[in-house]
């Protein structure tokens, strides 16, 4: 009865326990603040703009990203997504094609995403020219534009809140895109 009633009592207290159990997989809060990995990432969550990341990837017929309806939707997007708590920097296609265009002079003070797919294609074509160009496109579409990516930069946090950023980047992604053949 004596080792009964005690086994009892020790599954009770442990069920208790387990029930308030939290898995946080956010490495950085095992460390003080104080020490070299805490101050690291700090660095890294402020200078750097973030200490997680993760990409959207956006696919589509060839040449479909570099549409201007593409671009705008990704650009869309973006300003979205820099909306959500703990982004600290988002990065896409749309940002070099607004960057381009206005380094190459915007005729008149114009829009900041061309509504012209060649020029699109030649402000795009005469950026990837330079070899660090090519390299930065390479990184956010494919050589025959069927395929982008963006990337978002969060903050140190714990993994629930990082899939929870996920989702609802996902959500924003599939509502703004909705219609279009990417």
């Amino acid at each position: 009865r004596h080792v009964l009633t005690v086994g009892s009592v020790l599954t009770v207290y442990a069920a208790t326990g387990v029930s308030r159990l939290q898995i946080d997989t956010n490495h950085i809060n095992f460390f003080s603040p104080r020490h070299p990995l805490g101050e690291s990432a700090r660095i890294i969550d402020t200078r750097l703009r973030g200490i997680y990341t993760f990409q959207i990837l956006l696919e589509g017929p060839a040449e479909s990203i570099r549409q201007p309806d593409a671009v705008a939707r990704m650009d869309r997007l973006e300003a979205e997504l820099r909306t959500l708590p703990f982004v600290r920097k988002v990065t896409g296609l749309a940002d070099y094609v607004k960057r381009i265009h206005r380094d190459l002079g915007a005729p008149g003070g114009g829009p900041d995403i061309p509504s012209d797919a060649p020029l699109i294609a030649q402000e795009l074509f005469v950026f990837s020219l330079a070899d660090q160009g090519r390299v930065e496109l390479e990184r956010v579409a494919a050589s025959d534009f069927s395929k982008g990516q963006i990337t978002i930069k969060l903050a140190s946090m714990s993994s629930d809140l990082v899939f929870e950023q996920i989702n609802e980047a996902e959500r924003r992604a599939e509502r703004i895109f909705a219609g279009s053949d990417v």
